[in-house]
């Protein structure tokens, strides 16, 4: 007989949530009969309903990926329900120190990060899975190879990861900066939330906001090149193949309104309608609810481009393969991008304009040219595919240190 009847455990697929391809996450249910409270457990398995019904319904014969699934699925019941016969669970607490062998007091942190490294690669979130790999491996290295709980997360704690990080050096000499370090705490933040969520954490013991720890954040770091260094580029042309490759793909981006270059190489020609070619920006389109269609134009100059570059099989440029897995495009593209940089500031030496260059600079650098030319932010804003006019703005603030500068000049 069951030594825990309070508990019952059953498998459910949490609808109110979507990965990148709408499918839903699946999550163990352990209800508390006696405290009626109910807790759910992370899968790390997404799911369509109509694959999960049928995975789930023992009658029906499957095969392929949805037999895999239904035999996951019934080893995680299988276990939880072991844990409940085999056991005196009174608390979730006990549940989840004989399942996941840790406790609410003494968790370690790197169990959850782990999770989530496992959780955006079955979601194919590529670049988030390498900044929690990122992120593992920093706090590795702050905590000197020992673990971290998740008790460990005050806001001392948060200060003193803060200031250690940027106390350090690169190999190049180089400081770390506060936007790299941003990027990692956000991402621990949500592993936060979801712990907030599952009850490891309690609203006291959260570390962040109002008189806790604020994550810290740059300054405007938008980084337009002046229009006498824009047009040196624009008119570049060099026997080097790697640095005109650079230029050619910067240019290019600069015509077609600062459009991001990860988004440039996923193009295909089934997006080229008469002489627009309408896309999806990467960088929002999982986090927005309205997918929001962006449009550029071809003309001569973006043509000759296109023609130079032209990939084989689907998409516009030769830089992804139809025969590639999906994380093998994330990867192609992220070197091609580092590529493109690395050249980008060979070339800047060359023409004398500034060594810090990369390809996003082209997006900075046309919402400023626009501005100069009095075009309407609200026009910028459209071909942004900016949801609040105030991202907008905050690409053109740098008008405002040229500004200041005259006026100092002036005086």
């Amino acid at each position: 007989m069951s030594k825990s009847l309070n508990f019952v455990v059953s498998i459910k697929l949490d609808r109110r949530s979507t990965d990148v391809n709408g499918n839903h996450p699946i999550k163990l249910r352990v209800w508390n009969r006696a405290s009626k409270r109910v807790k759910m457990y992370s899968c790390n398995k997404f799911s369509d309903p109509s694959t999960f019904q049928k995975a789930m319904n023992h009658k029906a014969t499957v095969k392929g990926d949805t037999f895999v699934l239904r035999a996951y699925l019934e080893r995680v019941l299988s276990n939880a329900t072991d844990v409940l016969e085999s056991n005196v669970v009174r608390s979730h607490d006990d549940f989840e120190k004989l399942m996941f062998g840790r406790t609410k007091q003494s968790a370690n942190l790197y169990y959850y990060i782990d999770r989530k490294i496992v959780e955006c690669g079955i979601n194919q979130q590529y670049s988030s899975r390498d900044i929690y790999k990122g992120l593992r491996k920093l706090l590795e290295s702050f905590s000197k190879g020992n673990g971290v709980e998740v008790s460990d997360m005050s806001v001392k704690w948060f200060e003193s990861l803060e200031a250690w990080y940027l106390s350090r050096k690169k190999s190049n000499g180089d400081d770390y900066k506060i936007s790299g370090y941003s990027i990692y705490i956000r991402h621990l933040r949500i592993i936060v939330n979801e712990l907030v969520d599952e009850e490891q954490i309690s609203q006291k013991e959260y570390p962040f906001g109002k008189k806790k720890y604020t994550i810290p954040t740059a300054e405007n770091n938008k980084r337009p090149l002046p229009t006498k260094e824009i047009t040196k580029l624009l008119k570049y042309q060099s026997n080097c193949t790697y640095k005109q490759h650079a230029a050619d793909f910067w240019k290019l981006s600069y015509y077609w309104m600062g459009i991001n270059l990860r988004d440039v190489i996923k193009l295909q020609w089934s997006n080229v309608h008469d002489d627009k070619i309408f896309y999806y920006r990467s960088k929002t389109f999982r986090r927005s609810k309205v997918k929001r269609k962006n449009t550029v134009f071809v003309d001569k100059r973006t043509t000759k481009i296109i023609k130079k570059y032209k990939g084989r099989g689907s998409y516009i440029f030769n830089v992804l393969d139809d025969s590639m897995t999906e994380e093998q495009k994330y990867r192609s593209g992220k070197n091609f991008i580092r590529k493109i940089n690395q050249h980008l500031k060979r070339l800047a030496i060359e023409l004398d304009i500034s060594k810090d260059i990369s390809s996003i600079w082209s997006r900075h650098s046309f919402a400023t040219e626009m501005k100069k030319k009095k075009v309407s932010p609200y026009i910028i804003q459209e071909a942004f595919g900016h949801k609040d006019i105030k991202t907008t703005e905050n690409y053109m603030s740098s008008l405002i240190e040229e500004d200041l500068r005259n006026l100092q000049k002036s005086l």
